[in-house]
């Protein structure tokens, strides 16, 4: 169920002809159809991206840093840098 606002006198319908429902209609499809193809190429580059760094940590013999415990430890520095400012 959403969460809708009252009206606050702004209206909540209107009437309009066929040719211009069927035009809103057409257009909310292309801009899903464009978000869907911006998706996909955005996973798609994310995917090579993963595999471009997997390969160069292989070839260079790089291990995988945890990144959870690194961003822990980077916000406790910046903590401790700013506890005067507080």
């Amino acid at each position: 169920m959403m969460n809708e606002k009252p009206s606050q006198g702004q209206p909540k319908a209107a009437i309009i002809g066929l040719t211009e429902l069927q035009i809103l209609q057409q257009a909310v499809a292309n801009r899903e159809a464009r978000r869907s193809n911006e998706m996909d190429g955005f996973l798609s580059t994310a995917a090579t991206l993963r595999q471009q760094i997997s390969e160069w940590r292989e070839t260079y013999q790089v291990p995988a840093s945890d990144s959870t415990a690194l961003l822990r430890e980077m916000r406790e520095e910046w903590d401790g840098e700013t506890d005067d400012l507080r």
